[in-house]
């Protein structure tokens, strides 16, 4: 994809800063709570199934305000921070809790983006973030960077059974299907105003939940449409757009149940 770049050892290698304080890992047997900061209903319900069948305790934000109103009411033992979010997006976040944190206690904090951009990951070093995962979350992926930063939660609570094979798939389609029309309608306001941020932004949500449940072709208009954003193309934007309504379309009727 035009203007983007794969960041392949941060996705399976801790990125700790050059001199920063080292984040704190709970000792064995020390009660493991996580925070899941997630904006996109489809991303955050994948991820929270595959932490709660791991056998985590999980809290749930969906923007950085509710992330640093949580953080005092619990002991957490890692942030999964979305890097982007309303209100306050996961940089700003972490830049907060790395200044109020000082020389105290360093919570490890994971960063979840959708694509690797060039500077991405100096990004993520640069405000204190400790790790890095890409979206959609994979369970391989996801117990390899858990198990560098907290302790594997006992045998008997992880072996939970999974719901029958199509559940999940049905569920996940149906949250697709109603989130889409809120993004359609935020990439026709942001073409009709002409705002490319705004755009940008709606067009990587959209290609994230889509690629989440599998609607491939979706995903790919949806990432045209924000690289031509990105790239300041708007007289593009208008072919796409279309064209990510043909496929909307298309997936509308393979979803549908």
């Amino acid at each position: 994809m035009e203007g983007h770049i794969p960041i392949e050892s941060a996705a399976t290698t801790a990125i700790p800063a050059p001199g920063a304080p080292t984040a704190s890992r709970p000792a064995p047997g020390q009660s493991v709570r996580l925070l899941l900061a997630e904006d996109n209903p489809v991303n955050s319900k994948v991820a929270l199934l595959l932490l709660e069948r791991m056998g985590y305790a999980v809290d749930v934000a969906s923007n950085g305000r509710e992330v640093l109103e949580l953080l005092p009411r619990a002991d957490y033992s890692l942030i999964l921070m979305d890097c982007q979010m309303p209100e306050i997006d996961g940089y700003e976040t972490t830049a907060i809790i790395r200044e109020q944190e000082g020389d105290r206690h360093r919570i490890p904090i994971v960063a979840m983006t959708a694509n690797a951009m060039a500077g991405d990951r100096e990004r993520c070093l640069a405000v204190g973030m400790d790790d890095y995962i890409s979206k959609p979350i994979e369970r391989t992926r996801l117990a390899e960077m858990l198990a560098r930063w907290v302790p594997p939660v006992p045998a008997a609570v992880s072996a939970e059974p999974s719901p029958p094979p199509g559940a999940l798939r049905r569920e996940l389609a149906a949250l697709f299907l109603e989130d889409v029309p809120a993004r359609v309608a935020e990439l026709e306001a942001a073409v009709r105003q002409e705002d490319r941020e705004a755009l940008r932004r709606a067009a990587h949500q959209l290609k994230g939940t889509a690629a989440t449940v599998g609607a491939t072709e979706v995903a790919r208009s949806a990432a045209e449409l924000e690289t031509a954003a990105g790239a300041s193309r708007l007289e593009a934007v208008s072919g796409l757009l279309a064209g990510l309504h043909a496929a909307l379309e298309r997936v509308r009727s393979e979803l549908a149940p």
